[in-house]
């Protein structure tokens, strides 16, 4: 459960979430990058 996560599990997630993004932006571009996003990213 998300209650459960520990700081320590949160930071992770966002360090990973963050490289993800990095990776992105050098692969695609920003830009480019933006006509694959959809809002269904954001769905829980």
């Amino acid at each position: 459960m998300i209650q459960a996560m520990s700081a320590e599990d949160w930071k992770n997630i966002v360090a990973n979430g963050n490289k993800a993004g990095a990776r992105t932006c050098e692969y695609m571009g920003a830009m480019e990058a933006f006509k694959h996003l959809s809002n269904h990213i954001f769905d829980l």
